[in-house]
């Protein structure tokens, strides 16, 4: 849905301006953490949406999703604190050996990983706890997206009071012809 005013359309450019100024903060720390291995992609909408403003920035993949809630025993375990936390458990990606939230070796085989990419596990170290293990200890969790959306609000919000502000002036100066109108 277009803005039907010059108001709606300022919040939405400023939502949009904001949505990406996160976007790329969490992709370059993403792209920072070297010991998670996979993806990080995200994608962001500002628009007016059922007659409301919204703003939506999603991010999903492997790094994405263990930088946000955590890997092994020390992944987040509430589904306050991971939402994905049940469709995960429920899910093909969930790997049956594992007794708790410790890392277990997989049976011999395919699996697919968070990405949704096909892996090869060759059964050697089936149902084994790697969380001692150099290559497999847990991660804890980073909110990384959590902590750049909030770090951003006081300049979100200030963003949002100056165009609003701006485009009420704007508006008032169009009703009243050649009067200035200053606030």
């Amino acid at each position: 849905m277009e803005p039907t005013n010059k108001l709606e359309g300022a919040i939405v450019i400023i939502l949009d301006k904001w949505a990406r100024i996160i976007r790329s903060r969490v992709e370059q720390k993403h792209g920072n953490l070297s010991r998670i291995e996979g993806e990080s992609h995200s994608e962001h909408t500002a628009a007016i949406i059922g007659g409301m403003i919204v703003a939506k920035l999603d991010f999903w993949g492997q790094k994405a999703y263990i930088g946000e809630y955590g890997s092994g025993s020390l992944m987040e375990k509430t589904l306050e604190d991971n939402p994905y936390l049940r469709e995960y458990f429920s899910s093909e990606l969930w790997n049956p050996l594992r007794t708790g939230y410790s890392i277990r070796g997989r049976a011999e085989g395919d699996y697919i990983d968070l990405d949704g990419k096909t892996q090869h596990s060759t059964g050697a170290m089936k149902g084994l706890n790697l969380e001692d293990n150099e290559d497999f200890r847990p991660i804890e969790p980073m909110h990384i997206i959590e902590h750049e959306i909030n770090d951003a609000i006081p300049e979100i919000i200030e963003d949002l009071q100056s165009a609003v502000s701006d485009a009420i002036v704007k508006e008032i100066n169009e009703i009243f012809g050649n009067q200035k109108i200053y606030i």
